[in-house]
């Protein structure tokens, strides 16, 4: 099936999805605000994930994510400083709050938006200090910020149209007895989404979980009780997943979900709603997750996560780590993040 643009809003079309049109709105505000560098963000949980950006001064890109607590916007939330800062410098309760990865801004403008699967803000910034006037632009970028909206809605939409058309292509590869995807057809709605995330420069997050216990003994009747139990784990996982994230059984008792669009903090809460159904229906696991952002792969995540396990039960030596939350990941901290737990019932 084909997905036509022409249900886009009217601004959106005749251009080929989301970032370019964005561009065209980011230089529009740059000509008219001064401000050159514009960045559409979304609060994911306990972090700010970037959506789309025009940056020429801070080398920020789409896909990276912050600590939320930590940024300049959640005082805004707060009602501690105002949406339009002309002089950083010259307000001392925006004195130790981060924009973005600790960079140093004069001058700060930014609008709240409704966002699908969640809200977030359109940011203006420069390095130097504005004239005051600087706040007469706040109705343009209000209109501005209305139309990224509508645009972005419409993109998560076609998005979800094309991934649940994949679905639908992989569902001849699906594991007999849960009915999950298989390797084969996980592995393929793997590569379609790394291809997706390379284009339009979204995130996705990875879990790998090994109910334990399972697959270790040869006898038929353990095994009976084993698949008994994987099924039963399966219906507990599905009524506390999306509709869309990829669940698929890569080995005897080692399972895999691919959760498109999802902030690091949210990838964690969905690891511990499935390791809370999952012990609510006596099962005890293991869990490896990770996060990919800018520059990284899920390829990378889908390693990433298997070792956590690894190192979590012992298998290769390793610092353990037992958590429930994904340490928060930070454009300052790019080095790998990645966490393991153990679900006990």
């Amino acid at each position: 099936m084909s997905h036509n643009r022409s249900t886009a809003p009217t601004f959106m079309r005749g251009f080929k999805g989301f970032l370019p049109a964005a561009q065209v709105i980011f230089s529009k505000l740059s000509a008219k605000t001064g401000l050159p560098t514009w960045i559409l963000i979304r609060q994911g949980g306990a972090n700010g994930v970037i959506i789309a950006c025009q940056d020429p001064l801070f080398g920020q890109v789409s896909g990276l994510s912050f600590e939320w607590k930590t940024l300049l916007l959640s005082r805004i939330m707060a009602g501690v400083v105002p949406r339009v800062i002309p002089d950083v410098g010259s307000l001392p309760e925006a004195a130790g709050a981060e924009m973005l990865n600790e960079i140093a801004i004069g001058a700060f403008l930014a609008v709240p938006l409704s966002l699908a699967r969640g809200h977030g803000y359109l940011v203006g910034l420069d390095v130097e200090p504005h004239a005051p006037k600087l706040a007469r632009r706040v109705s343009a970028v209000r209109d501005a910020a209305a139309m990224l909206s509508a645009m972005w809605g419409h993109e998560v939409a076609t998005t979800e149209a094309i991934r649940r058309e994949e679905h639908m292509k992989a569902a001849t590869m699906r594991d007999d007895l849960t009915g999950v995807f298989n390797p084969q057809g996980w592995r393929f709605l793997l590569r379609r989404e790394e291809a997706r995330c390379k284009t339009t420069q979204s995130v996705a997050g990875i879990i790998i979980f090994d109910l334990d216990g399972l697959g270790t003994l040869d006898d038929p009747g353990t095994r009976a009780a084993d698949n008994q139990l994987a099924v039963k784990g399966i219906e507990a996982i599905r009524r506390v997943i999306r509709a869309n994230d990829a669940l698929g059984r890569l080995g005897a008792q080692v399972f895999a979900l691919l959760l498109p669009g999802l902030a690091p903090s949210e990838v964690g809460l969905v690891c511990s709603r499935v390791a809370t159904a999952l012990a609510e229906a006596g099962i005890s696991a293991s869990f490896g997750y990770s996060w990919r952002g800018a520059s990284r792969t899920l390829g990378q995540c889908v390693r990433e996560a298997e070792k956590a396990i690894l190192v979590s039960t012992g298998a290769i030596s390793g610092n353990r780590t037992v958590a429930h939350r994904l340490p928060a990941y930070h454009a300052k901290q790019r080095s790998v993040q990645h966490v393991a737990i153990r679900s006990l019932h």
